[in-house]
């Protein structure tokens, strides 16, 4: 798991399901409160076979997940 940020609020935190290999992203503040993850739109956002102690990296946001055979970019384009 790992947390991003924008300053001070709007705290992620970013974790990855092994096994299926999901993305999820809760809000930090509300753990309960889940903002996204990968198998709404599994066509299109299907991380394949999750990486064992592989955490999710955070930049410029955008979230980078490496698998056993991808490196994934999650962000707007």
């Amino acid at each position: 798991m790992v947390i991003s940020a924008n300053g001070s609020g709007s705290g992620i935190l970013w974790a990855v399901e092994k096994g299926a290999g999901v993305l999820h992203a809760y809000d930090a503040t509300k753990l309960s409160t889940e903002l996204y993850n990968a198998s709404q739109n599994a066509s299109r956002d299907s991380l394949g076979t999750a990486t064992k102690f592989a955490p999710p990296l955070v930049i410029s946001g955008k979230v980078y997940v490496g698998t056993h055979r991808h490196l994934v970019v999650y962000g707007t384009f």
